[in-house]
């Protein structure tokens, strides 16, 4: 029985892809801050521990914005023959869409757009 050898995805587009994800949660964080500001600032008065927490936060925001263009610049400097099946890693990945988009398999824009969330 033969079977099919697995379907590789240029190394290039695998960064390219974490990049676009990490870029994206940057993002989320600063609009997290920029909503939370000045509450976290308010709670800090009453709590000052809360300070360091919200430290925390900005420099979560740096790091993902610093890895995602560390990505963004390595892509184009790695061989074009440079290749991995995704499949596994994106199985490991329990969140479908995400799983979906860093195996190579973009979901759509307008299905990302239905999203609710839960607040």
């Amino acid at each position: 029985m033969m079977t099919t050898p697995p379907e590789e995805t240029p190394m290039a587009d695998v960064t390219k892809a974490v990049h676009t994800e990490l870029t994206r949660l940057a993002a989320l964080a600063v609009d997290i801050q920029e909503s939370c500001g000045d509450a976290l600032v308010q709670a800090a008065l009453q709590r000052p521990e809360i300070l360091a927490k919200a430290q925390g936060l900005d420099l979560l925001t740096q790091h993902l914005a610093g890895v995602a263009d560390f990505l963004e610049a390595l892509a184009p400097h790695l061989p074009p023959d440079w290749s991995v099946d995704t499949a596994p890693a994106a199985r490991a990945v329990r969140l479908s869409d995400l799983s979906a988009q860093l195996g190579g398999h973009p979901v759509m824009e307008a299905l990302a757009e239905d999203l609710e969330t839960f607040f």
